[in-house]
């Protein structure tokens, strides 16, 4: 490429480490995702590795590698990319330090910071200098910004990129509002990490029963926490009205989200939150809750309620009420997918990643 001076210039190449590429992963996969279909969308030479995958992927049209499972070999691979990539973008923290482990690896990089895994104490160490030496920090929300200087306060540095669906079109809207009046939260479930909303919702749901008769709450997702969560719901007086679906394929989620009339998942620990924006994007007013970054993400009295865990029976009101009212359900679902049709399709994540990527890349 030659500059206005004469002088000729390698065009950026970039790579693209994600521990997974793989829409079953969460979250933090996603983040992944949206990277490679940007880099892919602008034209990038770039190309992808992934930590855990067990067939590199092919979605996107980029040349892809995998480590399938073994650090040593990822770490390898970065090292070798390094020879032919001028620039690396690492989507969380973890992977990132197979960077800072290699001396001659003297290229920039980039490296997304999530929730709870900012927050913890293990910011110190090499988690904590993967971050200091990160060219680029990018924080998925303030919220997760500001917990993560408290005890790191070299990340207030970070810039703040929200993340998005990767869909620019929305579906037909979840629910017409007929059936019985059902509330989903779907997430994964780990026992070690009770955090998401579950058993507060589990709790609350003898009060929404006596107001709704007929109310259910549809619990979607799998992990080793489920067994505690069916315990809780089975010594619940509202047990016949509480459902697992388990783990669903990919296939089902559409049907999954068709049966609900609210989504809500009152975190305590959310960075960010992706379904709360699904959730938005197919029409449902959202509950999440003022302890995490979800306050961020959904609007109170907007696009939903975000309730105070703190504060004994507002989860269970602002439930009842929103199964209750048809009318202000439906305006906080079509508030919602505006808000998402703004903020959070891949064509708003692009035009708020697109000029950080240059600056990040003319670096």
């Amino acid at each position: 490429m030659m500059t206005s001076n004469g002088k000729t210039v390698e065009r950026p190449k970039l790579l693209v480490a994600a521990e997974s590429f793989s829409l079953v992963r969460g979250g933090i996969a996603r983040t992944g995702r949206l990277l490679a279909r940007l880099a892919a969308d602008i034209g990038l030479e770039a190309d992808l590795l992934a930590l855990t995958d067990p067939q590199p992927t092919t979605d996107f049209g980029l040349p892809a590698r995998t480590a399938a499972g073994g650090r040593a070999g990822f770490a390898l691979r970065c090292w070798t990319g390094g020879v032919t990539r001028s620039h690396f973008m690492y989507n969380h923290v973890g992977i990132a330090r197979a960077h800072c482990s290699i001396p001659m690896l003297d290229r920039p990089y980039a490296l997304w910071i999530y929730g709870i895994e900012a927050w913890s104490s293990r910011m110190h160490g090499d988690y904590g200098r993967s971050m200091e030496e990160a060219s680029l920090l990018l924080s998925i929300t303030d919220f997760t910004r500001r917990r993560a200087a408290e005890l790191l306060p070299s990340v207030q540095r970070a810039k703040v990129c929200w993340l998005a669906t990767e869909e620019d079109d929305a579906p037909k809207a979840s629910s017409d509002l007929a059936g019985p009046p059902t509330v989903l939260i779907l997430s994964r479930i780990d026992a070690t990490e009770m955090y998401k909303g579950h058993l507060e919702l589990i709790d609350c749901w003898p009060s929404v029963l006596a107001a709704i008769p007929n109310a259910r709450l549809l619990i979607a997702g799998g992990g080793d926490g489920l067994g505690i969560l069916r315990l809780r719901a089975r010594a619940s007086a509202a047990a016949s009205n509480i459902e697992f679906t388990g783990l669903l394929p990919q296939d089902q989620i559409d049907a999954l989200w068709s049966r609900a009339h609210v989504f809500a998942m009152p975190s305590r620990g959310e960075g960010f939150g992706l379904v709360y924006i699904e959730a938005m994007r197919r029409g449902l007013p959202v509950i999440a809750s003022m302890q995490d970054a979800g306050q961020e993400i959904n609007l109170h009295g907007v696009t939903g309620y975000n309730v105070d865990l703190e504060r004994e029976g507002e989860l269970a009101r602002r439930t009842i009420e929103l199964l209750s009212n048809k009318a202000l359900a439906r305006q906080f679902g079509e508030n919602g997918r505006e808000h998402w049709r703004a903020n959070f399709c891949f064509s708003a994540f692009r035009r708020r990643m697109e000029p950080i990527m240059a600056e990040f890349l003319a670096a």
